[in-house]
């Protein structure tokens, strides 16, 4: 998993990511390209002909919704017409819920991200979460909860530690934080400010005004058109795939795995 630190422009899922070094560097192709993995395919018709693979070099991970539509950010399909494509879509939810119970997690060990930071500036916070996150990893081994976690022993962090008090919360949040909890702010983080901009843009589009389009979307945003590129060896560039046609690849190997029943779930356990 990987985590990126503050910056000015954190203000959604696209301006985070592209500002983002490791991610940015990984959608560009200059860094990560030693990494070779296979895809398999049909041949001809599905189910009947001969299976064969395809070497491709690159990473890509896992997103949720709302990230650029690059061949490495890779999301749930909000439209699914097969069983195959609902199929993906389930596994990489189901991932992804797994990634954010560490939040959780952290938020049980660590009051600090339990009642909100104190200290001003991103590099305070920075400091803060990555030093939170070194600790997490360093007591997983030294209390031998990754050794209870292996042999299915229910963990500490399973129980309450993880829960918000709201009274304490209240008592030991800053002011800043203490103060959404007015009832005049109870909708504040909804959807009514989305559907409000949406009114808004529609108006001003009727009244002639057109610098606004909501269903205006950013051709930067995503890898709309396959430019395939290989190397000496034949394998296929990541970057060179466009978003759908990556996921389209992806659809049909985790298919044919799935025949093959090779779908395993991870487990740090050698032994399973």
């Amino acid at each position: 998993m990987h985590t990126a630190t503050g910056h000015p422009s954190r203000w959604n899922d696209k301006t985070l990511a592209y500002q983002d070094k490791f991610l940015r560097d990984i959608h560009k192709g200059t860094i990560l390209q030693d990494c070779k993995f296979s895809l398999y395919y049909w041949e001809g018709a599905v189910g009947s002909s001969p299976i064969l693979s395809q070497r491709c070099r690159g990473a890509w991970g896992l997103v949720d919704n709302g990230y650029h539509r690059w061949s490495c950010t890779q999301a749930p399909a909000k439209v699914n017409a097969l069983l195959i494509e609902q199929r993906l879509s389930d596994w990489i939810e189901s991932f992804r819920k797994d990634i954010e119970c560490t939040f959780g997690i952290l938020k049980g060990r660590f009051r600090i991200l339990k009642t909100g930071v104190r200290l001003e500036g991103a590099v305070a916070c920075d400091r803060i979460w990555l030093t939170c996150c070194a600790l997490h990893n360093m007591l997983l081994e030294v209390d031998g909860l990754d050794l209870q976690w292996q042999e299915g022993v229910r963990s500490d962090w399973e129980g309450d530690m993880g829960e918000n008090d709201p009274s304490e919360c209240q008592r030991m949040a800053p002011f800043a934080m203490r103060r959404l909890q007015q009832p005049q702010l109870s909708q504040f983080g909804s959807r009514e400010h989305e559907r409000e901009a949406g009114r808004r843009g529609t108006v001003r589009m009727m009244n002639g005004d057109q610098d606004i389009d909501p269903e205006d979307d950013d051709d930067d945003d995503e890898d709309l058109v396959t430019e395939e590129r290989r190397d000496e060896e034949c394998a296929i560039f990541l970057n060179s795939l466009a978003y759908n046609d990556f996921q389209e690849r992806l659809v049909v190997h985790f298919d044919i795995k799935h025949r093959r029943n090779e779908i395993e779930w991870p487990t740090r356990n050698p032994s399973e």
